[in-house]
């Protein structure tokens, strides 16, 4: 199960990005990787967005959830947005690492809490 909200953000190349936040679930791996596409390609139908993806919650990323956010990480690079990663755990990091991906994803450093609050 997962969580999306959003929160409009600084300018980044004189346009105004909002932050779409997906808040994984503990497993991100096959069996649920579509929920995250499906995530990815409804936000960006809503043109250009910075969409975080929150591992607060992650405890297991196997190479098929690696699939999804490479798959994820295509299509809003595609759609000139931007990924971050945020809140990502050890063995999160480390299958990325693994995966020769983790360079590719930029950290959200951000306060996801200031969405909890609005």
């Amino acid at each position: 199960m997962h969580t999306n909200e959003s929160i409009n953000v600084s300018t980044i190349s004189s346009v105004t990005l909002s932050v779409q936040v997906f808040r994984a679930g503990p497993v991100l791996s096959a069996g649920n990787g579509h929920d995250l596409i499906t995530w990815v390609e409804q936000i960006l139908i809503h043109g250009p967005s910075h969409l975080v993806i929150d591992g607060q919650e992650l405890k297991f990323l196997d190479i098929a959830g690696v699939g999804a956010l490479a798959s994820a990480l295509a299509r809003v690079r595609r759609a000139s947005s931007r990924l971050s990663l945020h809140n990502m755990p050890f063995q999160a990091q480390m299958v990325l690492r693994l995966a020769d991906m983790h360079h590719l994803f930029d950290p959200y450093a951000g306060a996801l809490s200031e969405l909890e609050d609005g």
